[in-house]
């Protein structure tokens, strides 16, 4: 079976999108599918893909017209989309000619598929509307697509430690807002080692202030590291960005303190924090507007041990091979 996979990322938007269909992807090649990833942003996306994988360049991220003739020229068995610019009109063109299944947080637009997939806790929560035939509807995290090298470290027992000892702190691909600096910040008011991840998408700036802070202090910058699952199972806290690797940190069941980067991920802050899955921080706050939360989240160790307990209930890790089961059931009608 051949997938044509539709995804962007890059600063601006993130890079959960193209994380998560790699993620897919793995689980796609190991049943020894060809894939091939249509992006207008190629660079990145050819860096987030296993090598095997051929990316296609396009030239708009709403025009479906550029994704159409790529259509003639793979003749996939089945299109998946993760990209929020692929509407109602672009998922209109595409099944007319291929069938479809269509990844989305939001039920923001109407949906024209075959099937639908939101992988996120609150996804039964919304109100959906289809056009054209009803598409199949695969919602909740039982179709949250996680990398497996984080499937399989989460599949260990994680450290418990009365007093943290390890923070991680990782603010996803970009740092949009430039918070890892602040949160750095009121971290060093307790004694503990931090972890930080900086994404590919960080900005110079923000990495020299970073380096600042981190002079004759216990803390160990890692640039886009490969070994980030096993820093997430090692650490007794994290702060992050309320983006997938909430998921990522759910799962390794990591207590974490969860900051809004984007308007998109309020909605995975409210499901976490009314599960009081997680602390949740909103607007940009500064050192002194954080050190509150922060303290709750290494202080506190009644709530870092039923956090930790309701985390590792909300992901099952299995997602990717039930996404998979779906594409082979529709592309291969």
């Amino acid at each position: 079976m051949h997938v044509l996979i539709r995804s962007d990322g890059n600063s601006d938007i993130g890079f959960g999108h193209l994380v998560r269909c790699s993620a897919l992807t793995g689980t796609l090649l190991q049943r020894n599918h060809s894939i091939t990833v249509a992006s207008t942003t190629p660079d990145n996306a050819t860096d987030v893909f296993p090598g095997q994988v051929e990316v296609a360049h396009l030239p708009s991220r709403d025009d479906p017209t550029p994704f159409i003739q790529l259509l003639d020229t793979y003749d996939p068995d089945i299109v998946f989309t993760d990209a929020y610019p692929v509407d109602t009109e672009y998922q209109t063109a595409v099944r007319e000619l291929v069938p479809l299944v269509v990844m989305h947080d939001e039920a923001m637009q109407t949906i024209c598929a075959d099937a639908f997939v939101n992988g996120n806790i609150y996804a039964s929560e919304l109100d959906y509307e289809f056009a054209g035939a009803p598409p199949e509807w695969h919602l909740g995290s039982e179709y949250l697509l996680l990398r497996d090298e984080i499937v399989k470290s989460a599949s260990q027992t994680p450290p418990w430690r009365k007093t943290p000892q390890t923070a991680l702190l990782t603010m996803g691909g970009s740092d949009p807002n430039t918070m890892s600096p602040v949160a750095l910040e009121a971290l060093q008011e307790f004694n503990i080692q931090v972890d930080v991840i900086i994404g590919p998408g960080f900005s110079e700036e923000n990495i020299d202030k970073i380096r600042e802070l981190a002079v004759d202090r216990n803390i160990e910058l890692h640039f886009d590291p490969d070994n980030l699952p096993q820093l997430m199972l090692d650490a007794d806290v994290a702060v992050s960005a309320f983006g997938s690797t909430s998921y990522e940190l759910a799962i390794h069941g990591t207590p974490f303190l969860g900051l809004i980067q984007a308007e998109n991920q309020m909605p995975i802050a409210e499901a976490f924090t009314r599960r009081d899955a997680a602390i949740s921080v909103t607007g940009t706050p500064d050192r002194d507007e954080l050190l509150p939360a922060i303290k709750k989240l290494v202080t506190d160790v009644h709530w870092r041990r039923s956090a930790r307990k309701v985390c590792r209930s909300l992901v099952d890790g299995r997602g990717t091979g039930r996404v998979a089961n779906l594409l082979e059931r529709h592309g291969n009608q």
